[in-house]
């Protein structure tokens, strides 16, 4: 399996960083239904080699622990690649049906140029909090 350079690692700190900082939301939409699949496709290589390990038994070959976790690192490298690849087309099915809302939700708090709160302070912030005693003691 010759490797891409430009294919990110399985295990990267800053996928979610690049999935929501300057990307327009198909692109966000893209981005994610990708690390889904990739998450779906090591999910179903895990449950693969586990039911393989239970056939094989305790003395099988490959099963201690330190061939397991990097059975596991191979896994997830493999599924990112998977995915990568597109050609399971999980992504693209999720990106056709999320895709079709993405064009009628609009985000109203990007409209605003200017803060919502008022800087200015209004006739509340003025009014003093102590109300005058005459008016306290014609109601007792």
């Amino acid at each position: 399996m010759k490797i891409d350079s430009t294919q990110s690692l399985a295990i990267d700190p800053n996928q979610l960083q690049q999935i929501t900082a300057n990307m327009s939301d198909t692109d966000g939409l893209q981005k994610a239904a990708e690390q889904f699949e990739a998450i779906f496709l090591q999910l179903v290589l895990n449950s693969m080699h586990s039911a393989s390990d239970v056939m094989a038994g305790e003395s099988g070959l490959l099963n201690s622990r330190e061939m397991k976790h990097f059975r596991g690192m191979h896994d997830a490298q493999l599924a990112q690649y998977m995915a990568g690849s597109q050609q399971l087309g999980l992504a693209e099915h999720i990106v056709r049906q999320l895709g079709e809302g993405l064009s009628e939700v609009e985000n109203k708090f990007k409209q605003w140029a200017e803060p919502v709160a008022l800087s200015h302070q209004g006739p509340a912030f003025t009014q003093s909090l102590h109300a005058p005693t005459d008016a306290l003691k014609s109601d007792s």
